[in-house]
């Protein structure tokens, strides 16, 4: 009735931007009087909407939880989420959540959200449980494993040389002389049964396996399966002996060529052989690679004291037989690399020590390392496989006293000399001591 009527307020206005769907546009007006009218109406956006919600995914997740038990592990982690510029954005599904048990190794997790339009998001992680806490390598990457203990299925010569000896982790290309090396081993072309085997040249306890692809090269290996020997003819594979006691485990592989997957054991294996058989690959069978485990497993023979191994075989030979008999005993893995067993070298006190600590009797008789065959008179003691030699001598008085009628060339060392040496001859028959340094 007065004639004018002013716009209050609004919460939008011609020109604004609207969401997508049904938006409730007010306007407010009121005359001089102050009193007041409302029009409302309804703004729907309709439009197709093509963009993917946004995930926060988490981070991969690893537990080492000791020794294996049988059991699964319960994990708790913060779950992933999703926004979306609709403004909605809901889980779909999930195979694993927070609190749930997971199986020894490598599981990957999956959430997919989805916003109302049907556009879905994906996000995976991976939560690995190792079961024991031992993670030493065993000597891929740093060369300790010699390339002679790498063989394979086959490997790619083409243009590069992707040998088995390549399949060390972190390797990299690199061309040597003339030609090119592979940051990898490879397979070659055609390949049906294709596998890589590592002869760690003595038993160990294998607990786990790291992988990469190649280097400089879209290929790597996403799954594979172990198998296991002690005499590198008869083979046992892994078993999923967690989830599946019936089936061979299939152990989850790479999805790039740089990152370090590691997947644990169910449980530890002994072996010396170990062969990874490839059963999935991107691009091409292309694989880097470590091996870990506890230290080697002694043969229940050997008995370790302080600085040395020994192995006592009672039956009495030649000193040429005790000394092939111990050279052609299996290489040892020490903390300080592989080391060739020897026959005994032992200094005085060392020998009296090893007699009461092994529980011989004082008067037993040994031969020791050392002879002068080469040269009469010149001894030449070795104190290991290697060929070390040691030039300090421990003979009993009066020796060695070379008696002419005697090729008293070789050494032995007993109890009523009080550990101290004697030259005798070579073809006499005393007991043998084996021995590694650690």
């Amino acid at each position: 009735m007065s004639g004018k009527a002013l716009l209050v307020s609004t919460n939008y206005a011609s020109g604004d931007e609207f969401p997508i769907g049904s938006t409730v546009v007010k306007y407010v007006f009121a005359d001089e009087s102050g009193n007041e009218a409302t029009c409302n109406f309804t703004v729907i956006v309709n439009s197709i909407d093509t963009t993917a919600p946004d995930v926060a995914c988490i981070e991969n997740i690893t537990v080492n939880t000791g020794r294996y038990t049988g059991r699964n592990t319960s994990i708790e982690f913060l779950q992933p989420s999703a926004t979306d510029i609709s403004g909605t954005a809901l889980l779909v599904s999930n195979n694993y959540g927070s609190g749930d048990e997971f199986p020894v190794g490598s599981t990957v997790v999956e959430y997919v959200f989805a916003d109302e339009s049907g556009n879905q998001a994906t996000c995976n992680f991976t939560i690995t449980i190792n079961t024991y806490s031992f993670r030493d390598p065993v000597g891929l990457e740093n060369g300790t494993i010699p390339d002679s203990s790498l063989t394979a299925s086959s490997a790619w010569t083409k243009s590069k040389n992707c040998l088995p000896e390549r399949a060390r982790l972190h390797l990299v290309e690199e061309r040597i002389g003339e030609d090119w090396f592979c940051g990898a081993w490879a397979t070659a072309k055609i390949d049906s049964n294709p596998w890589i085997q590592v002869d760690l040249l003595t038993k160990y306890r294998i607990g786990g396996v790291s992988t990469q692809g190649r280097q400089r090269g879209f290929q790597w290996v996403t799954a594979y399966k172990i198998n296991c020997s002690i005499d590198g003819i008869t083979f046992d594979t892994v078993q999923d002996i967690l989830t599946n006691p019936a089936t061979e485990k299939v152990f989850v592989g790479n999805n790039d060529s740089s990152t370090v997957m590691y997947n644990a054991l169910p449980q530890p294996k002994v072996c010396r052989y170990v062969r990874l058989l490839p059963v999935g690959w991107l691009g091409h069978i292309s694989l880097r690679m470590e091996l870990y485990g506890e230290p080697p497993v002694m043969d229940p023979a050997w008995v370790c004291m302080s600085s040395k191994c020994y192995r006592v075989d009672e039956k009495q030979r030649s000193w040429q037989d005790a000394h092939s008999f111990c050279r052609n005993l299996s290489t040892i893995t020490t903390i300080t690399g592989f080391k060739k067993p020897s026959l005994l070298f032992v200094d005085t006190d060392e020998y009296v020590d090893f007699l009461s600590r092994m529980g011989f009797n004082i008067h037993i008789d040994f031969w020791i390392n050392c002879n002068d065959m080469l040269n009469e008179g010149d001894f030449i003691c070795e104190v290991d496989g290697a060929g070390t030699r040691e030039t300090t001598t421990y003979w009993y008085p009066g020796e060695p006293n070379g008696r002419p009628d005697y090729d008293e060339d070789c050494v032995k060392v007993s109890g009523w000399t009080a550990g101290h040496w004697v030259d005798v001859m070579c073809t006499r028959s005393y007991f043998t001591v084996c021995q590694i340094l650690l």
